[in-house]
């Protein structure tokens, strides 16, 4: 089984936020999560691909 990891999480989440707030002014924040969110799982997945 396995592991899901907190950054993946919060772009799946936070993409369907995206996609259901009504509130304009939220957008950019949810977007800066998710964007923030995927730079750190690149960020792992470099760091992983060093270590093995």
């Amino acid at each position: 089984m396995g592991t899901v990891h907190k950054p993946d999480i919060t772009v799946c989440v936070n993409s369907y936020f995206l996609e259901k707030v009504e509130d304009e002014e939220v957008h950019p924040i949810i977007e800066w999560t998710i964007d923030t969110s995927k730079e750190n799982i690149s960020i792992m997945r470099e760091l992983f691909k060093h270590l093995i």
